[in-house]
């Protein structure tokens, strides 16, 4: 019984001590004698001695070992530009906004009419990604990426032209440089710009659906965020200038010159190894 009642008066007192020392960090105050300091910029933790070699200092110098360390990871971002640098994987989704313009004429000819309306073709996106980044300075960020995005954007001109002319853009792919700076240790704000071909069908009620390549470039701008030491989070706005290509209808007996307009949200989460 008396065993018992000294062991928790010996650890009350110890728990009483670390009790003490948490209440004084919480107010702003950082005992010198009794817990350890971390360098924030590399994240190492230099201990100092306790005043005692009482045991009861000992474990409280462990115990603050331990939460100086967990708050030094917890607090850690990458510190410059080098962090940024590297290969990146990811995945994206988004929505575009857009319409695209399709006027008409005869086949091999001019595209001389235009009283159809153009197709809206607003819908939801998703890809994937793949890019590097390198480091130009101690805040910028450079790199170039890889980018397939798919989704349901497709629509029709509701026959204003007489036929009922659709159009699917099937798929997308980009191949972008990126020039970024590093706003805050987390933070890089970028602009992007590079090609971009579309894999687009149109439709007409005879011959169907044709499918041509449209090429066109890409620019846009957004922000990065670093999440953890290895995944970020992107949101990006871009808008595609495309080149206005031919799709023949010869059993319709006309031609369309397609060119979509399309701007896209993107919201990407990319794993950086």
């Amino acid at each position: 019984m008396g065993e018992g009642r000294g062991w928790g008066l010996r650890h009350g007192r110890a728990f009483r001590r670390f009790y003490d020392i948490g209440a004084e960090l919480r107010g702003g105050v950082t005992p010198a004698s009794c817990s350890p300091r971390f360098d924030r910029s590399n994240f190492t933790v230099i201990p100092t001695a306790l005043s005692s070699n009482n045991p009861e200092d000992e474990m409280i110098k462990r115990l603050s070992y331990v939460a100086a360390f967990a708050g030094a990871t917890a607090l850690a971002a990458p510190a410059s530009a080098e962090a940024w640098s590297g290969f990146y994987v990811g995945l994206h989704t988004g929505y575009t906004f857009g319409d695209v313009d399709q006027p008409y004429g005869d086949v091999g000819g001019p595209f001389i009419y235009t009283d159809q309306i153009a197709p809206d073709i607003d819908a939801s996106i998703y890809g994937a990604q793949l890019g590097y980044n390198f480091t130009a300075s101690e805040k910028w960020v450079l790199g170039v990426e890889l980018q397939g995005s798919w989704g349901g954007r497709k629509g029709d001109d509701e026959g204003t032209g007489g036929d009922v002319n659709g159009v699917d853009i099937r798929s997308e792919y980009s191949l972008r440089a990126r020039a970024g700076y590093l706003v805050l240790p987390d933070t890089l704000l970028y602009a992007t710009v590079g090609w971009v071909t579309m894999d687009v069908n149109a439709t007409a009620p005879n011959d169907g659906a044709v499918g041509e390549p449209v090429d066109g470039w890409t620019w846009g701008v957004g922000g990065e965020w670093s999440v953890t030491e290895r995944w970020s989070t992107a949101l990006e706005i871009r808008h595609d200038e495309m080149n206005e290509t031919r799709f023949s209808f010869p059993i319709d007996g006309y031609d369309e010159g397609l060119t979509p307009n399309t701007t896209t949200v993107r919201l990407a989460f990319n794993w950086h190894p």
